[in-house]
């Protein structure tokens, strides 16, 4: 499964970034050896996350880390022969559906939205909404039209989310997500699961990323940007490649 060769429509500059530098480190040898060395990666990430989180005036080591983090999980993307581009679609339409769907079934049971209702609540919905036929779902509001930002739809999704109250309501479920979708990417890797099936749990780490970065109330793009930027300073020479990547 090791492999950059997943193609990046031309326009996501930020995208395309980091693909040269994937292959830029197979040409110097820095591969990722399995997708247990890129679990480990993401987990010391988030261990690193939450150690600073809480810390005042280490906002910028933060955004780094965040930075990390999604990296990393565009990265697994590619390592598994997926367009991250793609897959970020695909998961961020199957969320907006998820979402209307728990919009409608409260909204049934009369519920405006569902702010400051008890977390479990929140939950309970969600796996209704899972159960509902995608194709029966109806989305009320669109995202943004322009293809080449998908960033942009990501926060227009999480920012209609938060509104009605399906948002975060702490950090830790945020790692612990994230830990949940690693085992679950391990798991499709291992049993041999549909291509379908992988892409879609490397699709859930991503946003699962995306979501902690608008969490921490950092812009993802910016966020990235300032990532590759730093990496692309240090690309040149091997051994400051290896110990950022």
């Amino acid at each position: 499964m090791n492999s950059t060769n997943a193609k990046i429509p031309s326009k996501h500059e930020v995208l395309e970034k980091l693909l040269l530098l994937e292959k830029e480190k197979r040409k110097l040898g820095l591969i990722w050896k399995d997708h247990y060395q890129l679990i480990e990666k993401i987990s010391n990430i988030c261990q690193s996350i939450s150690e600073v989180i809480d810390l005042s005036g280490q906002r910028h080591l933060l955004e780094e880390r965040l930075g990390e983090l999604i990296l990393t999980s565009f990265s697994f993307c590619i390592f598994c022969q997926f367009c991250p581009i793609e897959t970020t679609e695909k998961t961020l339409l199957k969320f907006h559906k998820r979402l209307e769907g728990v919009m409608q079934l409260a909204t049934k049971d009369g519920y405006l939205n569902l702010n400051n209702r008890p977390i479990e609540v929140i939950l309970s919905y969600w796996r209704e909404a899972k159960k509902l036929d995608s194709s029966s779902i109806a989305l009320q509001s669109k995202q943004p039209e322009v293809k080449a930002v998908i960033f942009e739809k990501a926060v227009f999704v999480e920012k209609q989310a938060r509104a009605f109250g399906f948002k975060w309501d702490n950090y830790q479920r945020l790692i612990e997500k994230i830990h949940d979708e690693c085992q679950e990417i391990s798991e499709a890797i291992e049993r041999s699961y549909m291509p379908e099936s992988l892409q879609e749990e490397l699709g859930d780490l991503i946003l699962a990323s995306l979501s902690f970065c608008m969490y921490c109330d950092f812009d993802p793009r910016e966020t990235i940007e300032k990532s590759l930027n730093d990496l692309e300073k240090t690309r040149h020479t091997s051994s400051l490649f290896q110990n950022v990547i």
